[in-house]
This record gives C-alpha cells, structure tokens and sequence, in this order.
C-alpha cells in the first residue's frame, strides 16, 4: 500500500496526468491493467487525507460509480458490497479473504465521500441529517461484514501494575495482516469525524438530550482509543507511516497526559525509525494541549 502524501499542486498535477492517460478508462473488451489500478488507489489514498486536511472536496467523483467498479470494487444498489451482504457469485472478497487491500480500498471510497460531505456541508453553512445517516449505514455495514482477518489476532489488555505507561494505559492489538490493521485504524479515524459532525437533532425530552450529549464524547474517546492500541500492536514500518492521520486525531481527541505522553512518543518513533516526517504534527498537538515544546504540561 505504497502512498506518498502530496500537497495540493502536486495531487492537481497527478490528476490532471491520470486524466490525460485515461488510467481508468475501460480499455475495449478488458480491464485496467494491474499498474493502472495501482495508480488510481494511491491517488485516491492521498485524495482523501488532502481533501481533509485541506477542507475540499476530494478531487476523485465518488458518485461516478463505473470508475471504482473498474478499479475493482463492487456495488449493490449504489451502496459498497461487504464481504458478507453481497449476492454476487464472483465476489473477489469472497473468493479470497487475503484480498484485504480491495477491502481497504472499499473504505477508501467511504472516507471520500465522507471527505464530500464535509466539504458540502461547509459550503452550505449547515449539516445534512439525511447524507449524514446514510454515511453512517454504509460505515457500519463494512465493518460489521469484515472477515476474520480483519479482528486482531490477539490482544494484550491493560496492566495497571506495569512500569511502562503505554502497558498500563492502552491494550495492544496484533494484526495477522498488517494492512488490515491500518484499515480498521482509519476505520475508527472516520467514525470519529461523523461523530464530531453528526447533526443536531431536535430531541423530545431532556433526558435524550443529555444522553447524546454523554453518548458522544464516551465514543470519541472509544474510537481514539482504539487508533492507539492499533498502533501499539508492532505493526512493520510501511504500515506505520500510514498511522500519522488518525494518530493525530486520536491526540486531538484523548485528554489524559498519560495518554497524550504517549501518543507523542508513537508519533516521534515513526519519524526516528523510518525518517517519515512526523515532528510538525507532535508541535501541532503541543500547542493544541497548551504544553511547552519540549512536551511537558502546563504545572496544575
């Protein structure tokens, strides 16, 4: 799952070149070459952590459905066909549960048009109840069908008698697969986004009020957890660059110091082990919580 983040000029003069090589066109009689379809998902990857990042709309059509067909994905009824709710008899899901990447690349859809929806509701000033339910269905149907691969193989709970912080503040969680446990990080990434932006109903007694009001933030902190235990479980390095995003968001999320400690020695171990560059986000979040640069919090 090769991605290079780029910035907006860059990700315009990638899209303008896909476009003029026709790299998702359907050649006649046939299909997008392996290298093609490649292309189109590393595209994509960067498209929708730069529409968010950015505040945009993603530059990829999530709601041209024939181009994300060819690059192999299957849908039922407009909506991602799971490895479990698809009736149809040549599902590469089914026909293989190694095929995680199509899998992730299912999500990779969802945070796209979640990247949209964003963007639209910003641009109208307002929230979408409607596209905001329904992205919260097609969310929950994928992970609800994942296959086997894509629950960690083993879990390593809690130790509060520890000596080392992350052991007695987070569970760690192992991946048979490696993809499958950045894919279910981002998963949680996504669940934390629509719950900050879920819309505002009008509820018809205190009582529900306050349980939403309750109910969102105890899932924000679940979510968020969940991102730090992914990334606690000694994934390999080409998945750990991959982590940036959620984990930033995670910290954003999360207000314990123990837990933000930690997080920042995640960030700053990606960027001692692989070069990946992660200091501007650990500043980011420093001057977010309102701690000096040299990471310690502000004196009780």
């Amino acid at each position: 799952m090769l991605m290079v983040i780029l910035d907006n000029r860059h990700l315009s003069g990638v899209k303008s070149l896909l476009d003029e090589a026709n790299v998702m066109v359907m050649p006649a009689g046939g299909k997008p070459s392996g290298a093609q379809v490649a292309a189109f998902w590393n595209f994509a990857r960067c498209d929708y952590l730069a529409a968010y990042i950015n505040h945009t709309k993603t530059r990829l059509d999530t709601e041209d459905l024939p181009v994300w067909t060819s690059a192999g994905l299957l849908f039922e009824d407009e909506t991602i066909a799971t490895p479990l709710s698809s009736s149809h008899t040549k599902n590469p899901y089914v026909e293989d549960e190694m095929r995680a990447d199509m899998i992730s690349n299912a999500l990779v859809w969802l945070l796209s048009k979640l990247m949209n929806y964003l963007a639209s509701c910003a641009d109208t000033q307002g929230s979408d109840s409607a596209g905001w339910k329904r992205l919260d269905y097609e969310l929950e149907g994928w992970f609800s069908n994942l296959p086997e691969s894509f629950t960690p193989l083993g879990t390593l709970y809690p130790d509060p008698k520890s000596s080392d912080l992350s052991r007695r503040t987070f569970s760690e969680m192992f991946y048979s697969i490696p993809l499958c446990a950045v894919t279910v990080q981002h998963y949680h990434f996504a669940r934390i986004i629509l719950l900050l932006h879920k819309p505002r109903g009008v509820l018809p007694s205190v009582r529900e009020q306050l349980q939403e009001v309750r109910e969102i933030p105890e899932k924000i902190r679940y979510h968020s957890r969940e991102i730090c235990g992914i990334a606690l479980g000694r994934p390999p390095g080409y998945v750990r660059i991959h982590m940036l995003q959620p984990l930033f968001m995670a910290g954003q999320c999360l207000e314990e110091v123990g837990e933000r400690k930690i997080i920042l020695d995640i960030l700053r171990g990606i960027e001692l082990d692989l070069g990946w560059a992660t200091e501007y986000r650990v500043k980011e979040l420093l001057a977010d919580w309102g701690w000096s640069p040299n990471g310690s919090p502000p004196a009780a």
